[in-house]
């Protein structure tokens, strides 16, 4: 039985089966966020007097310069956004499967909520480091927001809403109006 559950899953990762309007209004709270957490968090980084590098020595933008904005915004939202969420948010969501499969989260609560506390720690500092070349203002985002976003994903037990996210964020940079 432990198996059956085991194999389902990785459907985890989409989320349970929803009405088609959550996707939208999903999209929807983390274009929200995003407006909301940019003062924030540049008020953050001028108060910890963190450095990002200018877009022109960024390492990460030098091909994309050239494109037009829509261009930056497509291969920075599929290029980047997809592939991360699924990278970084999708291990701490099946190590919660796991837990749930094997029954731990009633047996072993206090194991199973540091097994699965530990993946998301480790995958988001894995998140951040990923992000160190565009300077200490961007390693310390991208930790804030990767732990928001972990616990995003855990919370609704899907990367729908962190990936939502994360292609607005990603959409609001390639738009040049980044922190």
């Amino acid at each position: 039985m432990w198996l059956a559950r085991l194999v389902a899953g990785p459907r985890l990762l989409l989320g349970p089966a929803r009405p088609w309007w959550r996707w939208p209004l999903q999209a929807a709270v983390a274009a929200v966020l995003v407006l909301a957490l940019r003062p924030a968090i540049v008020a953050v980084n001028a108060a910890l007097q963190l450095e990002s590098l200018p877009r022109a020595s960024d390492p990460r933008f030098m091909n994309l310069l050239e494109l037009d904005p829509v261009a930056r915004v497509v291969r920075m939202g599929l290029e980047q956004a997809l592939w991360e969420e699924w990278l970084f948010r999708g291990p701490p969501l099946l190590c919660l499967a796991l837990v749930l499969a094997l029954g731990w989260h009633q047996r072993r609560r206090v194991a199973a909520g540091l097994l699965v506390a530990a993946v998301s720690i480790l995958a988001t500092a894995a998140f951040a480091a990923i992000h160190i070349g565009g300077g200490s203002a961007n390693v310390v985002t991208a930790a804030g927001v990767g732990a928001l976003q972990c616990v995003w994903a855990l919370a609704s037990r899907s990367v729908v809403g962190p990936m939502m996210f994360h292609l607005a964020w990603n959409a609001m940079i390639a738009l040049n109006y980044s922190p």
